[in-house]
């Protein structure tokens, strides 16, 4: 290999390599840590008491998107033609299990979810409840449940808007 291959191969990546572990000025398992293990407090207790309006708002977007997922229907599946079918009051599919479980890792918490936890109601609605707090901790509801729905980037997805107006429906 000549030298200038060797450069145009070379350069790029080091120069992608400083961008990326150069200018990182904190992970987001640091600066989200506390959050999560909040959340993950919250979610072991039952909600019984009075509880604040952003608690409030994020309940009712839940119950809201249980009620489009499955119609709360803990056993129900769905997209079986996928391969991998979402499962559960909040149609999660095996991807979003091993994605909690990297955050509940990332923020040193020995708890882990099973496949099966999806069929639970309680456990779905932890798993959201981690997700939410690692991801969106300060988006609105549209935002959260767009991507819920698209994935990502899924509020800026087109796609979605369809999936909002129906969770929106039922706030």
């Amino acid at each position: 290999m000549n030298r200038v291959a060797f450069l145009s191969l070379v350069l790029p990546m080091t120069f992608t390599m400083v961008y990326l572990f150069g200018k990182q000025p904190k992970k987001p398992s640091k600066q989200y840590r506390k959050v999560v293990k909040k959340s993950i407090a919250d979610t072991r207790k039952v909600v019984e008491g009075p509880a604040d309006t952003e608690m409030d708002s994020v309940m009712n977007l839940l119950d809201a998107m249980i009620q489009v997922e499955s119609r709360g229907n803990a056993s129900a599946v769905g997209d079986e033609h996928l391969g991998s079918p979402s499962v559960g009051v909040l149609q999660i599919r095996p991807i979003m299990v091993k994605e909690v479980n990297r955050i509940l890792k990332k923020c040193n918490e020995s708890k882990t979810y099973e496949l099966d936890d999806r069929y639970s109601r309680d456990k779905s609605i932890a798993m959201f409840q981690i997700w939410k707090a690692y991801y969106h901790n300060h988006s609105t509801l549209e935002k959260i449940a767009r991507c819920w729905n698209g994935g990502p980037r899924g509020y800026k997805m087109n796609a979605t808007i369809h999936y909002w107006n129906k969770v929106k429906a039922y706030l």
